[in-house]
């Protein structure tokens, strides 16, 4: 097999792993926030926290993640993340309270963070010439998971019940996890020839040469951790995944409620949202490639501003559906760039750990305090989405100022 059949058998196997992970993550709740708070009588101010639960699960596994997934390999990464999201799943048919609700999302995170990151890395190091595009391969199926799963599980959920769509959703975890395990795993854990290594090593060099804002770069000595956290493209990429996070998972949270409000099916907005979010992916991923990612990712998020802005004001299906589809662009954009950008400005050794502490914003902050604080602006506002969504378009906009400042480090590259 070529290096080029095994980068790409390694980058469809990241893929297939992210899918049951971002269909889980970010269309089930959204579908079933309306079922708990009728089956379990609770408000927007209980469910608005169960994002923030499985946000708080992908921060605190994607950091432990960052750390160990160098040393015991892509394989078994995902292999402690598909463990623990089949009993997750598991744990749905017990959710009978909110507590419960809380810990399945909190598992949710947790599987998602054992699978995620580790995804993006592999992906990275199998394509370090094209690593928008590799990311945006695996971002696209993460993303568009939602979209293509939303539907099913509604249709499940209405022909089976709550708990028979559970187990569906389980079986369907387990085939799919384990054929992802058969060919997933870096580079430098798989059988390459010396041919392979050099070549692979030749598209970095090439790579590091290179001294552009446009089309892929890599940069020109590989960062240590601590070095890392000292530079300004560092916080400018964290505090652009906590604000544009922030915005983006609160619709995860709320568009079913705020679909509801105007009386539409939550399909229409969780659908819509989650496609672009998929498909925008591999988009921004791709065109990141060439007009650069801090130019890619400013457009996106003030697309998502204006989407934000308008949706209050229409009730439309259609409208409404191309309005959220805009905020689900801006969030899969965020996905898109930041990964591939985090190793243009820091290499890939140590890529891993600093990517999961950059995470940390959305995980700890932006994923745990948004859907909280949303919830808790619409309880106090009587659900007035005008003005939590206003804050939340502000959100975009200065997001995409933030990625504006987040520009390649000048370093000399190693001897």
């Amino acid at each position: 097999m070529s290096y080029k059949q095994k980068s790409w058998l390694a980058v469809v196997a990241c893929a297939l792993a992210t899918f049951n992970s971002g269909a889980l993550f970010f269309g089930y709740p959204g579908l079933m926030t309306p079922y708990w708070q009728e089956s379990l009588g609770v408000g927007t101010g209980a469910t608005g926290l169960i994002m923030t639960f499985a946000c708080l699960g992908v921060g605190c596994m994607t950091l432990v993640s960052g750390r160990v997934h160098p040393k015991m390999g892509t394989r078994r990464s995902f292999l402690i993340g598909s463990l623990i999201l089949i009993v997750c799943m598991i744990s749905a048919n017990f959710a009978n309270s909110m507590p419960m609700v809380y810990l399945w999302a909190f598992l949710n995170g947790a599987g998602t963070g054992f699978i995620y990151g580790p995804s993006l890395t592999t992906a990275q190091h199998w394509f370090p010439h094209r690593r928008g595009l590799a990311t945006g391969v695996v971002n696209l199926c993460f993303g568009t998971a939602a979209a293509i799963m939303s539907p099913v599980y509604n249709l499940l959920f209405n022909r089976l019940g709550y708990e028979k769509m559970n187990y569906v959703a389980l079986v369907m975890l387990v085939v799919l996890n384990g054929l992802a395990l058969l060919g997933a795993e870096l580079p430098e854990r798989a059988k390459l020839s010396e041919a392979q290594k050099k070549q692979q090593q030749a598209l970095m060099d090439a790579l590091r040469q290179k001294d552009s804002a446009r089309g892929p770069t890599l940069a020109a000595r590989n960062y240590t951790v601590g070095e890392a956290l000292r530079t300004r493209g560092f916080w400018a990429v964290w505090f652009a995944w906590m604000f544009v996070g922030a915005a983006g998972i609160s619709m995860v949270s709320q568009g079913g409620n705020f679909a509801a409000s105007i009386g539409l099916s939550s399909v229409v907005v969780i659908t819509s949202f989650n496609l672009t979010n998929g498909i925008g992916r591999i988009v921004a991923g791709t065109l990141s490639d060439f007009v650069g990612r801090n130019a890619t990712g400013c457009a996106a998020f003030v697309l998502g501003a204006v989407g934000y802005a308008l949706l209050p004001f229409c009730s439309n299906p259609v409208l409404v559906a191309v309005l959220s589809a805009f905020v689900g662009f801006a969030f899969g954009t965020l996905f898109a760039i930041s990964s591939p950008l985090v190793s243009d400005l820091f290499g890939l050794e140590n890529y891993s750990t600093i990517f999961s502490l950059v995470f940390v914003a959305y995980g700890f902050v932006s994923g745990v305090v948004g859907p909280a604080l949303v919830g808790q602006l619409l309880k106090r506002t009587g659900e007035n989405y005008a003005v939590v969504f206003s804050i939340l378009a502000l959100f975009c906009l200065i997001g995409a100022g933030c990625i504006l400042l987040a520009r390649k480090n000048r370093a000399k590259a190693q001897p």
